[in-house]
């Protein structure tokens, strides 16, 4: 069993060879989308409890960066701004999507050609 492991890796490997940057680069997209997909609801998370008032499970990070950005008055005032830092972190993340598919895309069509040059 573990021969048989080991041969269809090397095959593949074969297959995949000149395509290791696009899947290196796939990876670092995917780990990027991942790491923006879970910022978001955390960030809205703590933005509605910084309105609220309830400052208590707000990472010091978080505060300082809404204290920079002007307190909790600022921020109630202008909550645009915190919609703008929500949609700049979705939008970051679609672009991380869009590029992910874009690369496997070539990646995949690279891999098929190469697997048809060596079979026929």
């Amino acid at each position: 069993m573990k021969k048989e492991g080991k041969k269809r890796l090397k095959a593949i490997a074969l297959f995949m060879k000149g395509s290791w940057t696009l899947g290196i680069c796939t990876l670092l997209s995917v780990c990027l989308l991942a790491g923006f997909e879970l910022i978001n609801p955390k960030l809205i998370g703590y933005i509605v409890d910084f309105i609220c008032g309830d400052t208590d499970g707000i990472p010091e990070f978080v505060m300082a960066g809404l204290d920079r950005l002007g307190g909790r008055d600022y921020c109630l005032d202008h909550l645009w701004v915190l919609g703008a830092i929500i949609m700049g972190i979705a939008l970051l993340g679609a672009v991380c999507r869009y590029i992910k598919g874009i690369i496997n895309t070539v990646m995949a069509e690279q891999l098929v050609k190469h697997m048809r040059d060596m079979l026929y």
